[in-house]
């Protein structure tokens, strides 16, 4: 994935490979303000709470399969991903 300024510079900042995993995948923007959380079919015991996002995310579908949103994480400065569906 890219992460493009307002300038047009871009940068690589997620590497995520579709290609030979899924047959169909979507993707689509995720509006900022939008509340994003984990899906309850992952079994863990720490859940990450619901997450409002502060710039535009991007939802992959695994058509079928899984949802998962990817965002830019501010404080962390790096993108981060949430399983929204399983």
């Amino acid at each position: 994935m890219l992460l493009c300024s307002g300038d047009a510079e871009c940068r690589d900042v997620c590497d995520v490979d579709v290609s030979t995993s899924f047959i169909e995948v979507y993707l689509r923007p995720t509006p900022i303000g939008t509340r994003v959380s984990q899906t309850e079919a992952i079994d863990t015991k720490d859940y990450p709470p619901p997450t409002k996002l502060h710039s535009v995310g991007i939802e992959v579908n695994y058509f079928g399969k899984a949802k998962v949103v990817y965002y830019w994480h501010k404080k962390a400065k790096k993108m981060e991903a949430l399983q929204t569906e399983d």
